[in-house]
C-alpha cells in the first residue's frame, strides 16, 4: 500500500512538473514566501540543518576520507599549485606590517 502511494505521488509530481501553469504559480508562491521574513528564517534554519547533517555523516565515511586525502596529495604534487603557495609564503613573511600585527595579536591573547 505504501509504495502504491509513493508510486502516486511520484506520478503527480512528475506530471505538474510539466505544467506550465502550475509551475507558474508555485514558482509565485515560492517568490512570495522569501519575501517573508519568518518563511526566508525557516529555511535558512532547514537548510544549515541538512548541511550540518552532511557533514557530520561525510566525517564518519572512510571512502570519502580516502578521496579526499587522495584528492589533496595530489594537489599538493601539483607544480603550479606550490608555486603559488610559495609566492604567497614569499609575499607574508616579507610584509613588515602582518607580523606586526601577528605579534600584537599574539601578545593580546596572553595578557589577561
Amino acid at each position: 500500500r505504501d509504495q502504491s502511494l509513493k508510486d502516486t505521488i511520484r506520478e503527480g509530481v512528475l506530471e505538474a512538473l510539466h505544467d506550465g501553469e502550475l509551475k507558474a504559480e508555485v514558482k509565485a508562491v515560492v517568490i512570495e514566501g522569501l519575501s517573508d521574513h519568518e518563511m526566508r528564517s525557516a529555511l535558512l534554519r532547514a537548510a544549515i540543518s541538512t548541511v550540518k547533517t552532511g557533514i557530520r555523516e561525510a566525517v564518519e565515511d572512510t571512502e570519502l576520507k580516502e578521496v579526499l586525502a587522495a584528492a589533496i596529495r595530489d594537489a599538493l604534487e601539483d607544480p603550479k599549485l606550490n608555486g603559488v603557495l610559495r609566492n604567497a609564503l614569499k609575499d607574508a613573511l616579507a610584509d613588515q606590517e602582518l607580523h606586526r600585527a601577528t605579534l600584537q595579536g599574539a601578545v593580546s591573547d596572553l595578557n589577561p
